[in-house]
């Protein structure tokens, strides 16, 4: 989890300093391709706050619980490169943004490589005859082991009868 934030401040520090560079702070009208950094930024701001108080708390965490706004701003990405000769701005600008796809793919890659040892210990664990037979020591080691994000646990109560 700490490379994946290194490379979310990373991320922050190249969008800043393409904010700066393609003038968002003026009027200068490239406003579609500032608020693609603005997004990036608030979404890494986010998830590195996320992953802090998860590392805090000794609770494995991951960025695959927020794919879906990776996904958003690469699709929006692709149609900034899709529109390139219908906008009226520098060029360079939108070609600063190639390298958002990159980390992003590098970051689920990460997190995707560090969820299979998690996966793997909690196989091991159901594997366990002593689990089976629900020995009190093998609940504990389940309960340190959280293989979903919160976002992803069911609503439904565990004692309500039906």
């Amino acid at each position: 989890m700490i490379l994946t934030i290194v490379l979310m401040a990373a991320e922050i520090v190249y969008a800043l300093a393409f904010t700066i560079s393609c003038e968002c702070f003026g009027a200068s009208g490239v406003n579609i391709i500032c608020w693609l950094h603005f997004f990036k930024i608030a979404l890494n701001l986010y998830n590195m706050q996320k992953f802090y108080s998860s590392m805090k708390d000794k609770i494995p965490n991951h960025a695959l619980s927020n794919l879906n706004g990776y996904l958003t701003l690469f699709f929006y990405e692709v149609f900034l490169f899709v529109y390139l000769d219908d906008l009226v701005i520098s060029h360079l600008c939108v070609y600063n943004v190639l390298l958002y796809p990159f980390i992003d793919f590098i970051i689920l890659l990460v997190t995707g490589i560090a969820m299979k040892k998690v996966l793997t210990a909690k196989r091991k664990i159901i594997c366990d005859p002593d689990f089976k037979s629900k020995s009190s020591e093998s609940i504990e080691k389940l309960k340190e082991i959280v293989y979903l994000p919160v976002d992803y646990e069911t609503d439904i109560d565990e004692n309500e009868d039906e």
